[in-house]
């Protein structure tokens, strides 16, 4: 994905790579024992394997960091967007800021209707930032930078509303449960990695649809909206902080290793 733009040699190397990544790891998966990932979208990428697969969760969040008290952001007729990746194609940042366009055009916002920060460094900033003004929503797009993890990045993310998540490839990114521990709502794709996680319907859009993305986001432009799916967010991150996470590997550990334990 982040070859696409470049030279012919250059994208055929590139896929030769990928090939040989997928290979390596098909073939590690079919002679271990047990197989430990982190995410489903990586699942599906191993095929099918005579194995115990365990699919844990990128999440980097801890109880602690859970906030419980519902953000009481004012109904004006706007919406604060914000998206946080690598800035490179494989991101779909491009997604968001023809989202923002679609809502300009659609949504019918009050001022100062809808505003975009873009969290992140990459190749794709200046492609990103031509794209916005291009489609004449530069005034609403901010490029952040980049803040330290987890509390001045916390901080940042906690100023919006919406958290959009628009990876095209098969990662589940920790981002969804940072945005839920701060109060803000993530969209996110409605691809096996998401929908295995249990994130609501509600919040998924169709992956690489921008349009679609800013009906969801339409849908949800109240705080009051915004309010309704997030008990069932908190009730998802609870489930995937650091510890839970902890507790169930070290249990899928401890049962492996009384499975293969020999008697004396």
């Amino acid at each position: 994905m982040n070859a696409q733009n470049v030279a012919l040699p250059r994208r055929i190397r590139v896929r030769l790579q990928a090939e040989k990544v997928l290979h390596t790891v098909r073939s590690l998966a079919r002679v271990a024992d047990r197989v430990f990932l982190t995410g489903h979208g990586l699942r599906e990428m191993l095929g099918t394997v005579e194995t115990d697969v365990y699919v844990g969760t990128a999440s980097w969040i801890t109880r602690d960091d859970i906030i419980d008290d519902p953000r009481r952001t004012a109904d004006d007729g706007s919406v604060s967007l914000c998206a946080a990746a690598r800035l490179e194609p494989m991101k779909g940042i491009h997604l968001v800021i023809d989202a923002v366009r679609w809502l300009r055009d659609r949504a019918q916002l009050e001022a100062p209707g809808v505003t975009l920060e873009i969290f992140g460094e990459g190749a794709e900033r200046e492609a990103l930032a031509e794209r916005a003004e291009s489609l004449g929503v530069f005034d609403a797009v901010h490029f952040g930078g980049t803040y330290a993890y987890p509390g001045p990045f916390y901080e940042a993310i906690r100023r919006h509303d919406i958290q959009l998540i628009t990876n095209l490839n098969v990662e589940q990114p920790r981002i969804v449960f940072d945005a839920i521990s701060q109060g803000v709502v993530p969209f996110c794709s409605n691809s096996v990695r998401y929908r295995k996680l249990g994130v609501p319907t509600r919040v998924l859009y169709p992956t690489g649809e921008s349009e679609s993305l800013a009906q969801i986001v339409q849908s949800l432009l109240t705080s009051k909206a915004r309010a309704e799916v997030m008990p069932a967010l908190r009730e998802l991150a609870r489930q995937n902080t650091l510890e839970s996470m902890h507790e169930r590997r070290a249990q899928w550990v401890q049962n492996v290793l009384d499975g293969t334990r020999r008697p004396n």
